[in-house]
């Protein structure tokens, strides 16, 4: 059961992949869904979680990264300014 879940999973985690990529390209989502041969229901699916990642990702960005880096800017303009 576990090497189906798995191998699903694969499937799945390409079709995405897929998706974003011919997305990128400047592929419509009729022509990707003809490209690969995907019902309409599962391409937006796909590009609401792609849509959702990108967006986790961007919060965790600006929560965690951007104020360290942020800081580290300013302490690295600190003497700059003070000349």
């Amino acid at each position: 059961m576990k090497e189906s879940n798995t191998k699903m999973k694969d499937k799945l985690n390409w079709r995405r992949n897929k998706v974003n990529e011919l997305s990128v390209r400047g592929f419509s989502q009729a022509e990707i869904l003809r490209m690969l041969e995907i019902s309409e229901p599962n391409i937006s699916r796909d590009i609401e979680y792609l849509k959702q990642v990108a967006n986790d990702s961007i919060r965790n960005h600006m929560g965690k990264k951007l104020p360290y880096e942020f800081t580290t800017c300013i302490s690295g303009l600190e003497p700059c300014i003070n000349e």
